[in-house]
């Protein structure tokens, strides 16, 4: 690798960290908005929770073509084509009069993000060493927690400064920027190997046959199921115990602040053991211990505390799964592996929500979801125990 080449790898991480900060700001952007949405446009309250649930319903149908692709045609064509792609949602979002136009630019911008987020295990394996892996990663990937706090948080206050049409014409004008900044920026290093994977099913059917990388899908599904499962009923949940949803949503987003801290740190010390299991374990035994007192707790000061530990230590997680399933099926599957993984995640996510919902049902009580989701974190811990190393020393 040149002198050049070498310098401008963190360029590379930053681009991706802004296009993968946009897609997710404009995916929760309209989460604090969904009374809005109802009144607007006399919607119900199901259907303007389609905004939130088309991105990981689109993303479970689309990660495993996506990350085939990447494979295929590398993700500097594949990555900059779903940045474009994300932007033109975002420009048609701003056409909003009726809401069916509003969603179509919502639903583009959901077929973007695997387009976009598979790419980053190829692109880390192109421009890093192993031992950087880990931590370029967890940066990565923290830029996806900074669009949700963004999205989450900075919503409201802008819908209020400059109207809806003013919100949306600056969320398409971010995206703009982060799309051209990594279509000029980014070229491939030609470090992530050849091209052996097609896309197809065939192609994935052989990542799985890897007993190992069954096992971090396995993770993955459970731990994001838990995670999407959390911060989806966060509210309800606490309501129960007596807590408003001003304070609800400052425990959620101190989860998202603290997993943007953690991503940066945790992986980086994983790099420097050259582990990964260790710091996987910790992630699902730290979570649940923290997840009962979390879901259940009636003090505002203690739930913010919690909420912050858990996105510090569980959070980081994540990229250390990415960096895990790449290492397990090789560069040259990069994105295949990646692919895989975040199809197991988002449907976990979605089984996991709606399973939440239907153990509450018509009952006074959400403890039955609660004990649902110690039950996925203790199977996460026993996957995590079965788990292979798969730093390659």
């Amino acid at each position: 690798m040149t002198a050049a080449k070498r310098s401008s790898k963190w360029v590379v991480l930053m681009a991706f960290f802004g296009i993968a900060m946009s897609n997710q700001m404009l995916w929760l952007n309209f989460s604090p908005l969904i009374s809005f949405l109802t009144e607007t446009y006399s919607i119900t309250e199901d259907i303007a929770m389609l905004m939130i649930l088309v991105f990981p319903v689109v993303y479970v149908l689309l990660s495993i073509h996506a990350g085939g692709l990447i494979d295929k045609m590398g993700y500097k064509k594949v990555m900059t084509a779903g940045a474009f792609m994300m932007t033109a949602g975002a420009a048609v979002r701003i056409l909003h009069d009726n809401f069916w136009i509003l969603f179509a630019g919502q639903a583009l911008i959901a077929i973007s993000q695997p387009y976009i987020i598979n790419g980053i295990s190829k692109l880390v394996a192109d421009w890093f060493p192993e031992d950087q892996a880990s931590t370029a990663t967890g940066i990565g990937t923290a830029g996806m927690f900074v669009g949700m706090a963004i999205g989450a948080a900075a919503t409201p206050p802008l819908l209020d400064a400059c109207g809806f049409q003013g919100m949306l014409i600056i969320n398409t004008a971010i995206t703009l920027a982060t799309a051209l900044f990594f279509a000029l920026t980014v070229t491939e290093n030609n470090r992530a190997g050849g091209i052996v994977s097609t896309g197809s099913f065939r192609d994935f059917g052989q990542l799985l046959k890897n007993k190992n990388i069954l096992i971090i899908n396995c993770i993955s599904f459970l731990s994001l199921g838990f995670f999407n499962g959390l911060t989806g009923w966060i509210e309800p949940m606490l309501a129960e115990q007596g807590i408003n949803k001003d304070d609800a949503g400052g425990v959620a987003g101190l989860l998202i602040f603290g997993g943007i801290i953690g991503a940066a740190v945790i992986p980086m010390i994983s790099d420097k053991v050259k582990r990964r299991k260790p710091f996987i374990l910790l992630s699902a035994v730290v979570a649940t211990a923290l997840a009962y007192p979390l879901m259940t707790g009636s003090d505002v000061g203690m739930l913010l505390v919690l909420g912050a530990l858990m996105g510090i230590i569980f959070l980081p997680g994540y990229p250390l799964l990415i960096a895990s399933s790449e290492e397990e099926a090789g560069k040259e599957r990069a994105g295949a592996s990646t692919g895989l993984l975040m199809m197991s995640g988002n449907l976990g996510g979605i089984i996991v929500i709606f399973l939440m919902q239907m153990l509450k049902g018509d009952g006074a009580t959400w403890m039955p979801a609660v004990y649902f989701c110690l039950a996925l974190l203790a199977l996460a811990i026993l996957f995590a125990l079965l788990m292979k190393e798969t730093f390659r020393k």
